[in-house]
């Protein structure tokens, strides 16, 4: 709270490497690599079942800040998405000849 009434009441500019200490920024990256570090990362989230992605930014948003008890209600909702979709996945990995960790094979 303390750095970012900091930032909000003198307006001042963090740099890259503030940013990534205090948590305001996810990923630092050098100049000019921003565009294929986002391409990368949408990558790597598209090899995951989109309606399982879905429904998890759906229940961490609506869950953040909520007690245990409702933000667990709030993900609950979505367990018929993640069953059908984890289930098909599952089966996918068993009948998969190579069984490894690579999602782009399965």
């Amino acid at each position: 709270m303390g750095r970012a009434m900091d930032l909000i009441l003198t307006g001042r500019k963090a740099g890259a490497k503030e940013c990534g200490e205090i948590d305001l920024a996810e990923r630092i990256v050098t100049d000019g690599a921003a565009l294929s570090t986002a391409q990368a990362l949408a990558a790597e989230i598209a090899l995951f079942p989109p309606e399982c992605v879905r429904a998890d930014l759906r229940a961490t948003q609506l869950g953040w800040g909520q007690p245990i008890h409702s933000a667990l209600q709030i993900e609950w909702k979505s367990r018929q998405i993640l069953e059908r979709e984890s289930i098909a996945g599952a089966t996918r990995f068993i009948e998969s000849a190579e069984r490894s960790s690579n999602f782009k094979t399965i």
